[in-house]
């Protein structure tokens, strides 16, 4: 594996990824009375949590192609994306 070329990808992908998160969240609330807000950050947790499942199928990944192909296979999905 090559990690000058993992790591930065990894590290752009992480950036990208986590950064609108707050906003998203901010903006949910702007437009959600106040009376149904629990509701719908309950919901947003719950669609969070939906993403603990891909960690099952990163290490299946990891597990086959090793971690250069992870990183390399979760680059392409994130640009497609």
């Amino acid at each position: 594996s090559r990690p000058f070329i993992i790591v930065p990808i990894f590290m752009a992908r992480k950036c990208f990824m986590v950064a609108p998160t707050p906003l998203l969240k901010s903006v949910l609330m702007d437009y959600v009375s106040k009376q149904n807000r629990a509701k719908w950050a309950s919901m947003d947790s719950v669609a969070r949590f939906g993403w603990s499942g891909s960690a099952v199928a990163g290490g299946v990944l990891v597990q086959y192609l090793g971690y250069g192909g992870t990183f390399y296979i979760t680059a392409a999905l994130q640009t497609v994306d």
